[in-house]
This record gives structure tokens, sequence and C-alpha cells, in this order.
């Protein structure tokens, strides 16, 4: 006869249920979220470094010229005493103006050649940076440079299609050879010039300056 279990005996010791382990830790997941990061601020980079070089592309190709007539009714002058005043421009603008490669200067007067109403062009191609402190430069020598002539305070005026910065200024001279002139000056990454104007103030010569620019700078 097979043995009875006992009301009394304890079933046999059975083991709890294990939980599910967690789950691994998805692997890349943290290279992933680092090239995100690394990738986002590249593009940052890559934009602003577009912004700040993009001028260069569009400003830096431009050209300077003396051209034998200029807007105004202005005809440029080949003689010698004209020349000479060319050149000193010429030795003033690389002095006061750092980097700068071709050189494009002339005197010009109107129709009655008189000197005592026409301009003095000098301008320049070039890689600036911050062609605001071009033009600040050129001013500051043109002050320093004994001539015995002074400026008054640049002021900013409209740059017109060309862009870039644009100021003139009063002047006055002890030599009592003109009664007064003007001085413009623009800058851009690519170019750099300046317009004595005889016998004309800063606010009359700022807009003949933007036609000579437009007429002297061309830009391929």
């Amino acid at each position: 006869m097979s043995a009875q279990p006992s009301a009394y005996q304890q079933p046999a010791y059975q083991q709890p249920p294990a939980y599910p382990p967690p789950a691994p830790p998805k692997k890349g997941k943290g290279l992933k979220i680092t090239l995100g990061v690394v990738g986002g601020l590249f593009l940052v980079c890559a934009v602003a470094a577009c912004a700040l070089f993009y001028p260069f592309f569009t400003e830096g190709t431009s050209r300077v010229s003396a051209p034998a007539t200029l807007p105004g009714n202005l005809t440029k002058q080949t003689g010698d005493s004209s020349q000479s005043l060319a050149d000193s421009l010429e030795s003033s603008l690389r002095k006061d103006v750092s980097g700068i490669e071709d050189v494009a200067v002339g005197v010009y007067t109107s129709g009655d050649n008189d000197l005592q109403h026409g301009v003095v062009v000098a301008a320049a191609t070039g890689s600036f940076l911050f062609p605001g402190s071009q033009v600040d430069d050129a001013f500051s020598g043109f002050d320093s440079s004994g001539s015995g002539s002074s400026l008054g305070t640049p002021r900013t005026y409209d740059a017109g299609k060309l862009g870039g910065t644009v100021k003139c200024a009063d002047g006055t001279s002890s030599s009592g050879a003109f009664d007064k002139f003007a001085m413009c000056v623009w800058a851009d990454h690519g170019s750099v010039g300046l317009v004595l104007f005889f016998d004309r103030g800063a606010a009359e010569s700022a807009s003949l300056f933007i036609q000579i620019r437009e007429k002297v700078q061309t830009r391929h």
C-alpha cells in the first residue's frame, strides 16, 4: 500500500518568478548625441564664416582706373605739375593705408582747364577685412601729413550701389590757394579710394563722389 501524503505536509518550495533584467543601454546613443552637437556647431561656424567672407568674393574682384573723363565735366590732365600732384597723392595713400595693391591716380579739371574747381583722384585695390578702418586711416594720414591743410570731422554718407563705407570732410588750407576743399574716401573689402575736391564743400562733393567712384571702380 502506498503511503498517503499527510494533510499537514508543506508543499514543495517554489522559487519566486524573477523580474526581467533591465534592458542594456543602446550602444552608440552617446556618440550620436556628440556627433549631433559637433555637427550643429560646425554648421553654425560655417554659416558665420560664409557671412564674414562672402563680401570678399563679391567685392574682392574690384578693379580701379583713372579714365580720361569723369562725371561733372571733368577731364584728366597730363602735364608735369598734374602728374607730380597725382604721384604725391599715390605715395600718401600707400603710406596711410596698408594692404594696397594696384593704384590708379589722376588730376581732373573742368572744361576751362581750371584746377581751382578740379579734383584729384587716387584709388587702389587690395584685401581689407575692416573697410571702415581703411577710411579712418586715410583721414588720419592726411591730417598728419604736414601739408598745412586740415580736415574737419568726417561724416558718413550713402555709399551708393557699390556699398562699403563712405565718409567726407570739409577742409581748410593755410596756404590760401583755395577758399575751401573737401576730401571724400570710400572703402570696401576689395578697394579703397579718395578724392580731393577743390573749392567745394563736403555736402556738395558727396553726391559727385559717388558718381566718380562708380566710374573709377568696377567689379568683374
